[in-house]
């Protein structure tokens, strides 16, 4: 996640109170060192916030590691409900998906009604298997229509740095590797162009409230 990214889901999460959102569940969330280490700001600016107003998180990932609660293929598994849960992260999957559709469905089907999920794409961002780019880059309404039964609670597209400044300031990117040609060419688009995220905070429809 960007750092401007994460600091914009901070201050919309601030104007929802923390009954609102625990338990919550975190997506793709990798590992402890990624979330505290190497995207700093993740864990400082988005977690730790959330772990002083006592809201549980979940972290949800492919791969077991270190920080990981529950390991699961999205894309291939179903997710097992959890109780308790109120709101979901889900924030720079959808890219990494054969078919981001059916992912939203799923994780529309397992927020709770008068839940949240908060939700961010690339808008303008290098190509970056992990392990596959399905290239998928909508603005914040096409990002928010795989979410019908939602009602859009705040929406934006933040702006972050270029890739010259990752790499000359915060370490974040690795040029890829020779064979990884596609990503090269990528990458080096965004040299002095600024990288932008869709980011959506969704609610889901309940008729005998209004949101927050």
């Amino acid at each position: 996640m960007l750092k401007e990214e994460v600091i914009w889901f901070k201050r919309e999460l601030k104007k929802i109170p923390a009954s609102k959102l625990s338990v919550t569940l975190n997506l793709g969330s990798g590992n402890k060192f990624l979330r505290s280490t190497k995207q700093p700001w993740i864990q400082k600016y988005l977690f730790t916030p959330l772990e002083q107003r006592k809201v549980k998180v979940v972290h949800l990932d492919v791969c077991s590691d270190d920080g990981v609660d529950i390991v699961l293929d999205i894309e291939k598994e179903r997710i097992a409900k959890i109780s308790g849960l109120k709101s979901v992260f889900a924030n720079n999957i959808l890219e990494h998906v054969v078919s981001p559709k059916k992912v939203a469905k799923k994780i529309e089907d397992i927020v709770p009604t008068g839940g949240y999920i908060f939700v961010s794409v690339p808008y303008k961002y290098p190509y970056h298997p992990s392990p596959i780019d399905n290239m998928f880059r909508p603005d914040p309404s096409e990002l928010a229509s795989l979410f019908p039964g939602f009602k859009i609670v705040a929406q934006n597209i933040v702006y972050g740095g270029t890739l010259t400044d990752a790499l000359s300031k915060e370490k974040t990117f690795k040029i890829p590797s020779i064979k990884y040609w596609r990503s090269i060419l990528s990458h080096l688009a965004f040299l002095n162009c600024n990288f932008a995220v869709s980011c959506l905070v969704l609610w889901k429809v309940d008729q005998s409230a209004p949101p927050v």
